[in-house]
C-alpha cells in the first residue's frame, strides 16, 4: 500500500474514484515514448501548459513541465526526442508508463493536507494541520510551507475530501504517516475547485518539523509555524556559524516560547542545506523570523 500511495498514476485514478472525476487534473498513462509525445501533443493543443511525472519519483524530482506554445513547431519525432532528453536528464531510467497531465492554471493556492493514519482498529484518520506549501514554480519543488490561511468554507471542503481519501488508504491497509498536496484552482466566473495532486506515504518536509515542534515546545504557545528547505549551491555553509549568526532568534527551552529551530545540520553535496523551522505567537511573527534569518544568511554566505 506505501507503494501505491506513493504512485502518482496510481494514486490519481483513485481520487476520481473516491471523490469524482473532477477530483484531479486530466491524468493520462503513456506506455513508451511514441504514446507519451502523441499523449502531449493532444493535451497541447486544448491546455496552455502539459507536465510529465516519472510516478514512482519523490516529490518534483521527476517532473517535466512543458509550454505548449513551444511546441507547436515541433515534429513528433522532435517531440518524442527532447521528452526522452530531458526526462533522462531528471535521473529516470526509461521505465513506463509515465504520467502525462495537464499543469493546472488559474491556481490560487498549493495546500498540503499533514495526516495521521492509526491503525484500523485504533480510529480514524486525522488532520494534524493544513500547510500551504510554497514552491518554485518552473518544477513545483518543494522550498518550505507555512500554516494554511485558506477561507474557513475552503478549508473544511479540503479537510474533509483529505478525509476521506485517507480514510479508504485506511481500509485498504494503509497506516502511519501520510500527506495529500493539491492546487485549489479559481477562475472568475467559478468557485474555487481542489486538485488532488500526489500523496506522500511517508515522513516529509513538513510533517517531521510539525511533529518535531510538538515535543521540543509543550505545549505550543500557537499553530503558527513556518518551515523552509533550501540549498545553496556552491555555498558550503558551518553549522557553528549559523548557531553564531541567528543566536538571538534561536528557540531556547525553558526561555522563550517562540524562535528558529534547526532541523538538519547544513552539510549537503551541492552546498550548503538550510533546514529551518520556525515557531511564533503568530503566523507573521513566525513568517518574520524566517525572513530575517535568511536575510541575514545572505548577507553573509559566501557567493
Amino acid at each position: 500500500m506505501a507503494r501505491r500511495a506513493n504512485d502518482k498514476l496510481w494514486f490519481a485514478g483513485f481520487a476520481r474514484q473516491v471523490i469524482g472525476p473532477g477530483a484531479t487534473p486530466p491524468t493520462l498513462a503513456a506506455y513508451g515514448p511514441a504514446a507519451t509525445a502523441g499523449l502531449v501533443r493532444r493535451l497541447s493543443k486544448t491546455f496552455d501548459q502539459v507536465v510529465i511525472k516519472v510516478p514512482d519519483s519523490a516529490g518534483s524530482a521527476g517532473n517535466l513541465r512543458l509550454d505548449s506554445e513551444g511546441l507547436k513547431q515541433l515534429s513528433l519525432a522532435d517531440l518524442r526526442a527532447m521528452i526522452v532528453q530531458r526526462l533522462h536528464a531528471t535521473g529516470w531510467q526509461d521505465t513506463y508508463p509515465v504520467l502525462v497531465g495537464v499543469w493546472d492554471s488559474d491556481v490560487i493556492g498549493s495546500p498540503s493536507a499533514q495526516l495521521w493514519l492509526p491503525h484500523l482498529s485504533d480510529g480514524p484518520p486525522v488532520v494534524e494541520g493544513i500547510f500551504e506549501q510554497r514552491l518554485r514554480t518552473e518544477v513545483a519543488a518543494f522550498v518550505g510551507a507555512a500554516r494554511s490561511t485558506l477561507p474557513d468554507a475552503l478549508q473544511k471542503q479540503f479537510s474533509s475530501e483529505a478525509l476521506r481519501i485517507a480514510s479508504v488508504l485506511q481500509r485498504l491497509g494503509y497506516f502511519g504517516r501520510c500527506s495529500l498536496d493539491a492546487v485549489i484552482c479559481q477562475t472568475a466566473d467559478a468557485p474555487p475547485r481542489v486538485h488532488w495532486i500526489e500523496c506522500n506515504g511517508r515522513w516529509g518536509g513538513v510533517s517531521i518539523p510539525m511533529t518535531a515542534a510538538g515535543q521540543i515546545i509543550d505545549p505550543l504557545p500557537s499553530k503558527a509555524m513556518a518551515v523552509v528547505q533550501e540549498v545553496l549551491k556552491d555555498r558550503p555553509v558551518r553549522l557553528p556559524d549559523l548557531l553564531e549568526l541567528w543566536n538571538d532568534l534561536l528557540f531556547k527551552k525553558g526561555k522563550r516560547k517562540s524562535g528558529l529551530i534547526i532541523m538538519a545540520a547544513p552539510n549537503h553535496p551541492r552546498g550548503g542545506l538550510i533546514n529551518l523551522l520556525s515557531v511564533g505567537e503568530t503566523q507573521d511573527g513566525a513568517d518574520a523570523m524566517l525572513d530575517e534569518a535568511m536575510h541575514r544568511l545572505s548577507g553573509t554566505a559566501p557567493v
